[in-house]
C-alpha cells in the first residue's frame, strides 16, 4: 500500500513554500502532490472541487494508496472543509495542520475591520475570518501550534488594537492552531513562517502520516 500526501500552502504563497517538508517526505518514499490555489480570491467550489480532482486521481492511479492532507496556515482550512463537506468517499485517511486558525484568526478578524482589509481578499471566507462549522467526521487529526515570536508580529498588532496577547506564533494564538477535537497535537518552538523550514516539524509529520501520531512511542 502506498502512502502520498497532498500539501496545501497557506495565504500569500504557493506550492514552492510547501517543498522543503515536501522533498523530506519524498526521502522517506511518501509520494508528494502540491495543491495551488488562488488564496486571495478564495472561492470555495472552484478550489474544494479542484481539489476533488486531485484526490480523485491519485486514487484512479492508485486504488490502494493512503492519501493524507498536509495544510499549513490557511490551507489547513481547506484540507478540513474539504473533508468535511466532500469527501463523501472518505479517500482522505488523515488531516495534519500547521499553523492553522482553526477558531478563525484573530489578526485576520481585526484587520478586516480597518481601512487595510482588502490584503485579505476575500480568504476570511476559508475559516480565517468567518469560522467554519465544526468537524465531525472520525479521521486521525494531528495538529501543530507555533509558540515563538520573530520580529513584529501579532503581539505588536494586538497591541495597537488594544487587545490582550497569549502564546502564539507571530500570526496565529496557540489556542487556535489545535482543533478541539483534534486526535493529537504539539506545540513547538518556531514562528509561524519557520514552521516551514523545521526539521522537527518534518519528522512529526512523517510520524503522523505512517503512524497517526506525533510520536514513535506507544
Amino acid at each position: 500500500m502506498s502512502k502520498d500526501v497532498i500539501l496545501i500552502h497557506g495565504l500569500y504563497l504557493n506550492g514552492l513554500s510547501m517543498v522543503y517538508i515536501g522533498k523530506y517526505l519524498q526521502s522517506k518514499g511518501i509520494s508528494v502532490y502540491y495543491f495551488e490555489y488562488n488564496s486571495i480570491n478564495y472561492d470555495e467550489d472552484i478550489i474544494l472541487n479542484s481539489l476533488h480532482s486531485l484526490v480523485n486521481m491519485i486514487k484512479t492511479k492508485k486504488p490502494n494508496s493512503e492519501i493524507s492532507l498536509l495544510g499549513f496556515s490557511m490551507g489547513g482550512l481547506i484540507a478540513r472543509n474539504y473533508v468535511q463537506t466532500k469527501d463523501e468517499n472518505q479517500l482522505i485517511t488523515k488531516i495534519i495542520t500547521v499553523g492553522t486558525p482553526h477558531k478563525s484568526s484573530t489578526l485576520a478578524k481585526q484587520i478586516q475591520k480597518t481601512k487595510m482589509n482588502f490584503i485579505l481578499g476575500t480568504s476570511g471566507n476559508a475559516g480565517l475570518v468567518t469560522q467554519l462549522t465544526s468537524f465531525t467526521k472520525q479521521i486521525p487529526f494531528g495538529c501543530i501550534a507555533g509558540d515563538s515570536v520573530m520580529g513584529l508580529g501579532l503581539n505588536t498588532a494586538l497591541k495597537f488594537f488594544n487587545k490582550p496577547s497569549r502564546p502564539n506564533d507571530g500570526l496565529v494564538f496557540v489556542d487556535e492552531a489545535i482543533i478541539d477535537n483534534a486526535t493529537d497535537s504539539k506545540i513547538v518552538k518556531k514562528s509561524h513562517k519557520m514552521m516551514l523550514f523545521s526539521n522537527k516539524i518534518n519528522e512529526l509529520c512523517f510520524n503522523f502520516i505512517e503512524k497517526s501520531k506525533f510520536s514513535w512511542l506507544i
